[in-house]
């Protein structure tokens, strides 16, 4: 029991940290797609 809830912790940070990630490089994204140009996105 307590190898399960240790694996769920973990796994629920690692997915928050992806799912956070995730949200970021869309907002990112969506605010310079309109501004630049998508090879200056890619370079960083």
């Amino acid at each position: 029991m307590e190898d399960m809830k240790w694996f769920i912790k973990k796994f629920g940070i690692i997915f928050v940290i992806l799912l956070v990630m995730i949200v970021s490089t869309g907002i990112f994204y969506e605010k310079n797609a309109r501004t630049s140009s998508a090879e200056e996105i890619w370079e960083m």
